[in-house]
């Protein structure tokens, strides 16, 4: 390997015995999460295909959103994106994928829903006057998860801003997956990671 020079997993597997695990960096979609997550809606709903989800938030600064289109609309699901117009911005190509100026019709009839944290670290401030009008227009409770389909669970890929992309009743309710991510997450990646300890 040349000094200086980062390797792709691919390059590194064909140099020798290292077996990479892309785990992801950057703007990328993290492969590892790709996993957790659709299973978790599969436990609950049984196939995804042809199954509307609605993920609402900060999907520009999100690695966990573009792990979900990618795996969701593989296995048949119609992916729905609402957000502030910045952080849904240039999503409107994406294969499978709709943008919701409303996040109204991103809920409507959906079969499960997640919130996606607004990451502050990453400036997402700036896509919204304020963290009180953001929840005040896309904040998750239970009076706007009234248009999806009865009883679609929600999921969070945590951690929560509880009170702001989500509330705190909607996070602890029966209908709430965040649980369930936790514990898929953690077997899935056990899973990626048990073959290079052989």
């Amino acid at each position: 390997m040349r000094e200086g020079r980062p390797q792709s997993g691919a390059a590194l597997a064909v140099r020798g015995p290292a077996r990479p695990v892309n785990a992801g960096g950057g703007p990328a979609a993290p492969p590892p999460q790709a996993l957790p997550d659709p299973r978790t809606r599969r436990d609950a709903l049984g196939t995804l295909d042809g199954k509307k989800i609605a993920i609402v938030g900060d999907i520009g600064h999100s690695r966990v959103a573009r792990s979900n289109m990618h795996t969701l609309t593989a296995l048949g699901a119609h992916v729905w994106l609402s957000g502030p117009p910045a952080w849904v911005c240039g999503f409107e190509s994406w294969p499978g994928v709709q943008v919701a100026d409303r996040l109204e019709d991103a809920l409507a009839d959906a079969d499960a829903v997640m919130a996606l944290r607004i990451q502050l670290e990453r400036e997402a401030g700036g896509g919204v006057p304020s963290l009180r009008e953001y929840t005040a227009r896309w904040g998750l409770d239970a009076d706007r998860l009234a248009v999806a389909q009865t009883g679609a669970p929600v999921l969070h890929p945590g951690p929560t801003n509880e009170g702001v992309e989500i509330t705190a009743d909607l996070a602890a309710s029966e209908r709430s997956l965040i649980g369930a991510q936790v514990v898929n997450g953690v077997a899935m990646r056990m899973a990626v990671l048990a073959p290079l300890a052989t």
